[in-house]
């Protein structure tokens, strides 16, 4: 609730009363606000397909004001997030100051159904993707 004093109706004597104002704010569908260094900062999540993990990919996010920021998710990174400072939220003292916008990853991996694991040539192509045993 902001209370701006003086900035209501007269009243019968002459006097302003108090302009009260409540704002609600409807959550994003994309980007949440996220104080975690500062609270200008937003966060949003992009979900990375297999394919994209294996090469990398490019992706295109459109902005709370309406900008568009393309951002790279390297080929087989273990990256999650990255930090693109200034690109979060405008502080209403200065527009120059701005948080930042966290860009977390979510990877999609693949589900191999048990019984495929059985198969030599998946067990192999498996253990030469993941640089790993498979059990």
């Amino acid at each position: 609730m902001y209370r701006f004093e003086g900035g209501g109706d007269e009243s019968g004597d002459g006097t302003c009363g108090d302009l009260l104002v409540n704002l609600i704010v409807k959550e994003h569908a994309t980007h949440k606000i996220d104080n975690i260094l500062s609270r200008f900062d937003l966060n949003t999540t992009v979900s990375v397909p297999f394919f994209d993990y294996l090469y990398g990919g490019e992706y295109r996010l459109r902005h709370l004001d309406g900008a568009d920021i393309v951002v790279q998710y390297p080929a087989q990174s273990a990256q999650r997030v990255i930090v693109l400072e200034g690109k979060g939220l405008s502080s209403s003292s200065s527009s120059s100051e701005r948080g930042a916008l966290y860009v977390f990853f979510d990877v999609h991996m693949p589900v191999v159904p048990t019984e495929k694991l059985s198969n030599p040539v998946v067990r192999l192509m498996l253990r030469r993707l993941f640089r790993s045993p498979v059990p």
